[in-house]
């Protein structure tokens, strides 16, 4: 299924559509961070149940990557 995001383009104050499929489920109250060419995003809400997943979105060719870490989960 396609997933709907928005960019915004900066220089012009300009939101744009951005096409993209097979995305992480849709989320809120999750923390998101942008890093070189990637956008990860942590944790959330789904509307049933808490989050604990990291997934990074390519700027640049606009795919979905999983991240598997390790270590103790935040609380």
């Amino acid at each position: 299924p396609a997933i709907r995001m928005g960019s915004i383009i900066m220089s012009g104050l300009i939101w744009k559509q951005v096409n993209t499929t097979d995305g992480p489920d849709r989320r809120a109250a999750h923390s998101a961070v942008v890093y070189q060419d990637r956008m990860y995003i942590f944790g959330g809400w789904n509307g049933l149940h808490a989050l604990d997943d990291v997934v990074a979105f390519s700027l640049t060719d606009h795919s979905w990557h999983s991240i598997d870490c390790t270590g103790e989960l935040p609380n």
